[in-house]
């Protein structure tokens, strides 16, 4: 087996682990963004949430949903690596002479993390349908169980076209975490080595204060798809949050601007 292959599969093996181990906190996450919304709070505390959350469904239950957490990391790491490389290899190819300039490569990072969006929303729905359980009405409790049967309810009771539901609001929101983690991340390495000098993890502390710029850009649009997509359609199939741009009106109004960074420190 070549090193090419070896590599590819231990990013997908790391990949689903840690996106298992962050579980928690995106449970966490969701549950500060439902509380909040609607109303202004200067603080939603998560450690609370979580204590309560483990007393009464156990350590499993910040857990629930973690087969769709594992697909998706796959199927982020696949379409990820194929595309962008493929991309970024054609590029390459069409200037011999120059490298590809960061701006180009940070686009089509933002683009590529877009794409993988869509492509796993009916996954990122039923997950968060099934962390924000607490928050909906009793009568759809019994078909949320699992992350298939909560997909086959969205799709027989909403359509099928519904599980693709804030759809747009996860692409903008991965493809401006992916923009900024790109275009900051040798910027903010040179500023540590100069500042810090040649400190042993420079490589993941730089890593790790790009993906928090990173976290800072895309978490508005975090919080919308949280909102579109935990909310239960009403009379005549239609919702009270109609777009990325009605739920950022109706939720800035409501919750003021900062509102929509309810979870941040969860997210990072």
């Amino acid at each position: 087996m070549s090193k090419d292959k070896i590599d590819y599969g231990n990013g997908i093996i790391a990949g689903i682990i840690a996106q298992c181990l962050t579980l928690p906190l995106d449970f966490v996450k969701v549950q500060q963004q439902k509380i909040a919304t609607g109303q202004q709070v200067e603080v939603v505390r998560g450690h609370p949430i979580l204590r309560e959350a483990i007393s009464k469904a156990g350590f499993s239950g910040v857990f629930k949903g973690i087969e769709a957490v594992a697909a998706r990391a796959v199927v982020n790491q696949a379409m990820r690596g194929n595309i962008y490389c493929s991309v970024i290899i054609s590029l390459s190819e069409k200037d011999r002479y120059h490298s590809v300039p960061m701006a180009k490569k940070s686009f089509y990072s933002g683009i590529t993390a877009a794409s993988v969006a869509i492509a796993c929303n009916p996954l990122d729905l039923a997950l968060i349908r099934l962390q924000s359980k607490n928050y909906l009405p009793p009568e759809s409790m019994p078909s949320y169980s699992n992350i298939l049967g909560t997909a086959g309810h969205i799709a027989k009771e909403e359509g099928f076209g519904r599980l693709f539901r804030g759809a747009y609001a996860n692409a903008l929101k991965n493809f401006f975490f992916a923009f900024t983690v790109m275009s900051t991340f040798d910027q903010v390495k040179e500023f540590y080595a100069r500042t810090l000098g040649d400190i042993v993890f420079i490589r993941e502390a730089s890593i790790m204060t790009a993906a928090m710029v990173g976290g800072f850009f895309s978490m508005p649009f975090d919080n919308i798809k949280t909102k579109m997509q935990t909310e239960l359609p009403g009379k005549g199939n239609t919702y009270y949050y109609k777009g990325i741009i009605d739920t950022f009106s109706k939720a800035s109004g409501k919750e003021g601007f900062f509102g929509l960074y309810v979870g941040n420190w969860s997210m990072w």
